[in-house]
């Protein structure tokens, strides 16, 4: 994203553009060094807003709202994944704990297994966008 918004393009040469990888590289270390002088924490900055994102969902349809869909989709398991991981408990293994390619990993598996809860008793932050 960084990259995106400094606009930069490759370079011309005496063959034509620069090579992609060498523009690539480039541009590469440039936002490497943005970041570093800057003290940009993109791990801290994507874990706020998967949190502050999982707090929306999981207040959805809460307060006497009516149903949210999207926390329907978020919350429903179908039938073929029931069994896939009644499979792989009685495997002794489980997707939740030990995701691995080619399992079935959802995007809420990422939190304890009452995110609902825990997500909806915190208050959201007003301040982040």
């Amino acid at each position: 994203m960084i990259a995106k918004m400094l606009g930069r393009k490759r370079q011309p040469t005496a063959e034509g553009l620069e090579k992609w990888m060498d523009y690539h590289i480039r541009i590469c270390r440039e936002v490497k060094a943005i970041v570093r002088a800057t003290q940009i924490d993109i791990q801290a900055l994507l874990n706020a807003k998967k949190n502050s994102f999982a707090g929306h969902v999981s207040r959805f349809s809460m307060e006497g709202k009516e149903t949210h869909l999207v926390k329907m989709l978020v919350l429903w398991r179908c039938k073929s994944w029931w069994k896939l991981q009644q499979k792989q408990l009685d495997s002794g293994e489980s997707s939740f704990t030990h995701p691995r390619p080619g399992r079935i990993a959802r995007w809420e598996g990422q939190f304890p297994s009452d995110w609902v809860l825990k997500f909806s008793n915190e208050t959201p932050n007003k301040g982040a966008s």
